[in-house]
């Protein structure tokens, strides 16, 4: 809440209790077998008609109640700035950019509510668990805060997307991060193949089911010495910047590699 709406809150706030009810509503239909069989078949959304769509009537609620939650945080930003405060924000500079681009309010909602549901779960964990290698190896951490300041100054400003480049410590730290403690997915997401392949002497026909160790991968030790040891200096090499190396955070595959490397972009700054 404070990087999207500028604004700590507590659990016990009705707002909050709100978001996570919406959050908890809208896993429970992307878990329904009804809800699930109209995503493997869309073409039959398309041909029943809307009174038949068995499914819509709770996904429309859901969608008002959550469409509501999200411009109540808005409307609540709207009336800080109108009083004078300056919050520093994602939804304060989604407010700019409206005045340039001609973003709908639904759009304007969900761009910032869509951050903090994602961020209320997985970007959560991974910073505690960063927090967790900081307290059982704090060596590395007076060395990230040099580096930051002195690229920014003793918190003189916040990094932004410029600073990219000075900052590769703090990139190591990231993809340490990722490696030393796999957040969702410690055994990967299956795939299946499209097709007949073969590795070396090994067969698979087509629509076997693979999955990966992840967590193994990540604590391999012909590919990481000591790697119970959180090391953000293993990952100082040419490949720094390459996000195909050193963890699989993001999944794998080539359908990932923009997206892997954006999310790393972000959640460093």
């Amino acid at each position: 809440m404070s990087v999207v709406f500028g604004r700590r809150t507590s659990m016990r706030e009705k707002s909050v209790r709100e978001l996570f009810y919406c959050i908890d509503e809208f896993m429970k239909l992307q878990g329904s077998p009804s809800a699930s069989f109209m995503d493997g078949f869309p073409v039959i959304a398309r041909l029943l008609p809307i009174r038949l769509q068995w499914y819509r009537k709770d996904a429309e609620r859901v969608f008002r109640e959550t469409l509501q939650v999200y411009e109540n945080f808005f409307d609540d930003l709207q009336k800080r700035i109108e009083e004078g405060e300056d919050p520093r924000c994602f939804g304060r500079s989604l407010v700019e950019l409206s005045k340039h681009y001609k973003f709908t309010d639904e759009q304007q909602y969900f761009c910032a509510g869509t951050i903090i549901e994602a961020g209320s779960d997985t970007t959560r964990n991974q910073i505690n668990i960063m927090l967790a290698a900081a307290a059982k190896f704090p060596g590395w951490v007076k060395k990230a805060r040099e580096e930051l300041d002195r690229v920014l100054g003793t918190a003189a400003r916040l990094p932004t997307f410029d600073d990219w480049d000075s900052l590769p410590y703090l990139l190591a730290v990231m993809k340490e991060t990722l490696r030393w403690r796999p957040n969702m997915t410690p055994t990967g997401v299956p795939r299946v193949l499209v097709e007949d392949d073969a590795v070396g002497p090994y067969k698979f026909e087509k629509g076997t089911v693979f999955t990966w160790n992840h967590y193994g991968i990540s604590h391999s030790e012909h590919e990481f010495e000591n790697n119970e040891i959180f090391t953000p200096e293993r990952f100082l090499n040419e490949d720094l910047k390459d996000m195909l190396k050193g963890h699989w955070g993001f999944g794998m595959g080539k359908r990932n590699r923009k997206y892997r490397s954006t999310s790393i972009s972000i959640n460093t700054l």
